[in-house]
This record gives structure tokens, sequence and C-alpha cells, in this order.
């Protein structure tokens, strides 16, 4: 029976354990340590502050419960970052007297915070253009804190003087190298700016051409110039007749004289035109600059090649030249920078040769007779000359020097003829034989 009754006690302790929440749990065990002469305990409340909507710090999240023996020390839980304030690494109690060392009640213990104060180092690094040399370095501390030293040390440059300055304009000397600043003497940010002024050195650029039958490139003038070491090259494209610069970059100077800048120059094309004036019909071209012309041979019925007139237009300017076809004659020339009209020169020519072909009266027979009932086979012929569209042939008195035996001294008829400028003309002067009767 006696078994029975402990068992049930027993039960309704481990009952009553689970409901009770645990401060009214601590108060029994305290109560019941008390009467029983066994350890005391107490409940510990850890709390954090957060940031609320307008960045003020507020008591806030609940981080740790423990129960601590009365008089020992609790275990400290971490504490999170909170932005802008810095954990003091003390815990205020709620309960005098009650502290994480030595727990001498129920105690809710705050973390305290400080707000932070920093002072901001930033060092700049630039060329003497004001161009930036290397990535800004910024440093921030805690304005609070004592003996905080910051050394920087710039990284030397091969071809550069450096100097350093502060905000004010105030030159920074360096010792071995590197500057110190003691931060925790700060009043307000700092910046530094450390700058890398050039020696002066050289470099070259390179100017190619691009060839006359193919699209490769040429070296044709190289430069030596001079300039300070980190600042930007000032390349300028030569001004080439017949040429059009490549668009190119300038970049920064090497220390070394190993910098080269390359210009490409595209040749230009310029059109050339024939206009013969009605003489041989010649195609127009288009012609790279410089490239060699063997100009065309032309030639016009009834008139005399005087030579060209060379017209040259570049620029929205002409410029004309005069060749003639003897002491003066164009035959070559080189592609200048411009289009180019060759206008062919002509005078009329005053005479002009013509064929005079003698023919006589064949022996008469039944076949082989011509309209007039006759037929005829050559004798000889003569070149004579007259202004060209010249109607010859209409005066037959003109071609009775032929003497034939056996024929009649006036020829018998003539084809007359327009005498052409080219010398095809031809004139037939017929004779008749004599006919004598027995």
């Amino acid at each position: 029976m006696k078994k029975r009754r402990i068992t049930a006690i027993c039960m309704a302790f481990l009952m009553l354990w689970q409901l009770l929440p645990v401060n009214a749990l601590a108060e029994a065990i305290t109560l019941l340590s008390n009467d029983t002469g066994a350890v005391v305990t107490h409940k510990v409340t850890f709390v954090i502050s957060e940031l609320d909507a307008n960045g003020n710090l507020t008591e806030k999240t609940i981080i740790d419960d423990q129960l601590v023996a009365d008089g020992a020390a609790a275990v400290v839980p971490d504490v999170p970052d909170v932005e802008g304030y810095a954990f003091t690494n003390t815990w205020k109690s709620s309960v005098e007297g009650s502290t994480v060392e030595c727990v001498k009640a129920e105690t809710t213990f705050t973390a305290q915070y400080k707000k932070l104060q920093t002072r901001t180092v930033t060092v700049k690094f630039q060329y003497a253009d004001g161009s930036e040399a290397r990535q800004t370095q910024v440093y921030e501390y805690d304005a609070a804190g004592e003996n905080q030293l910051l050394t920087v040390t710039p990284d030397l440059m091969e071809g550069f003087t450096l100097s350093v300055k502060d905000e004010a304009n105030a030159v920074v000397t360096l010792t071995d190298g590197r500057f110190v600043v003691n931060v925790s003497e700060l009043t307000q940010d700092k910046t530094y700016t450390v700058t890398y002024s050039g020696n002066e050195t050289t470099y070259t650029v390179k100017h190619y051409e691009q060839n006359i039958d193919d699209t490769a490139y040429t070296l044709a003038d190289t430069q030596t110039l001079s300039g300070t070491v980190g600042t930007m090259t000032a390349a300028a494209a030569n001004a080439e007749a017949g040429f059009t610069a490549e668009a190119f970059e300038q970049t920064r100077i090497a220390p070394d004289g190993s910098t080269v800048i390359e210009i490409y120059y595209t040749r230009n094309t310029y059109k050339l035109n024939y206009n013969t004036n009605g003489g041989t019909y010649v195609d127009n071209e288009v012609v790279p600059y410089g490239k060699s012309i063997t100009v065309a041979s032309v030639a016009k019925a009834g008139y005399t090649f005087q030579g060209w007139t060379m017209a040259v237009t570049a620029n929205g300017e002409t410029t004309t030249t005069e060749y003639d076809n003897a002491s003066n004659k164009l035959t070559t020339f080189t592609m200048p920078a411009g289009d180019v009209t060759l206008t062919a020169k002509w005078t009329a020519v005053t005479s002009a040769n013509y064929m005079v072909v003698y023919w006589k009266e064949s022996v008469p027979t039944d076949t082989g007779a011509d309209a007039m009932g006759a037929t005829w086979e050559y004798d000889s012929s003569e070149v004579r000359s007259a202004v060209p569209g010249t109607i010859v042939g209409d005066d037959a008195s003109e071609y009775t020097a032929k003497k034939y035996e056996g024929f009649k001294t006036t020829p018998h008829h003539i084809d007359q003829v327009t005498v052409a400028a080219d010398g095809s003309s031809v004139l037939n002067v017929y004779y008749e034989r004599q006919v004598y009767t027995f």
C-alpha cells in the first residue's frame, strides 16, 4: 500500500513538472530546495537589441533562457552584430546584485551596445593628368579606438616619381617609402592622394600605307616622339595625299620606350574618264592613287590626233595640262590624288588619198558583158588626193592621161565617188576599145 502511494505522488509530480512554466517551476524548485536544503536555481534570460524602423536600438529579442544555480555564473551566448553599433561586452542586469558572473535571482540580462563613430581614411592613386593609376583604398576605424595606426605603403612604379598630399593639399612626407596615419587623433575623415609623375621618355609612331595592287600595308614612315611616362601618347596621322587615315587609339606611355602606335592609311581610288570627242570609245576606270596608267590609243576618221588635255579635279579645284602628239606626248602617267579626265584633241585633215583604178574594155564576147554590153579587165591604178568630201570623177578630162593604143582617148565612163577622209575611196575609170571597119 505504501509503495502504491509513493508511485502516485511521483506521477503527480511529473505531470506538474510538464504543466508548469519555467519560472513557476524554478520557484517551485527554489521553495522545494529551501525546504529540503537542495540546490537553488534561478531563471536567467538573455536579451539583445535590434534596430527599429527609425534606426534606433530597441530591446526586442530573447536569444537564450537558462536555469542557473544560485551564485553560479550564467553561460553567456554569442551576440549578433548590429549595424552601426558595437557590443561593449557588458550586460545590463534587471536585478541589482545579480550579475552574469554571480546569479542571485531570476534575472534578465540585456546586451549593451554603443553607437559607432567611424573615421574613414581614403587613399587615392592617380597619374599627373588626374586619371586613375590604381583602385582607391578606403579604411574605416572606430573613432573611439585608441592608438589606431594606419600605415600606407604606395607601390613604386618604374619610370615614375610619386608624391603624397592630403585634402588640404599639404605635402605628406614618406619615411622608408611609407606614411603613417594616427586614426585615433583624427577629428574628421581624411583623404590622401598619391600622385605618380612620369619621367620623360620616347615612343614610336609607325605609318603604314595600303599597297597599290593588294589590300596589304607597307611601312612608309617612322617617327620617334617624346612624352611623359604614364600620360597618353599624342600621335597624329600625316596629311598623306591620296590616302585616308584609319582610326587608331592613343595609349599610355611605357617607361621603357617600348610604346608603339601604328597608323594605317587606306589608299584612295579616283575616276579616270576618257572624252575622245567622237574618236575611238574607251571605257572609264576607277583607279587607285599612285598606279601607273598607260594612255589608250584613239583614232577618228578624217581627223589627225593632236594630243590630250588632262584635267585633274581634287578638293573642289580643277587644274589642266596640255599635251601634244609630238615632243610633249602623253603615253603614261601616275594616277594623281583626284579624278582625271582626258580629252582628245583633233584637227580635220585637209587632204585625203583616194585610189584611181583604170579598166580597159575586153575583146567583145557573148558572155561576161556589163550593163553596157561590155566586159572590162584591170589595167593599172594610181593614188590621187583631194579635200575630204569632194566628189571626184565628174570631170572626165582629168583622167585622159592614159593613152592606150587601140582605145579611145576619153574614158568611156567614170564611177563618181566622194573622197573619204580615211583614204578608202576608189574611183574606177573605164576606157573603151576603138572599133575599126574593114
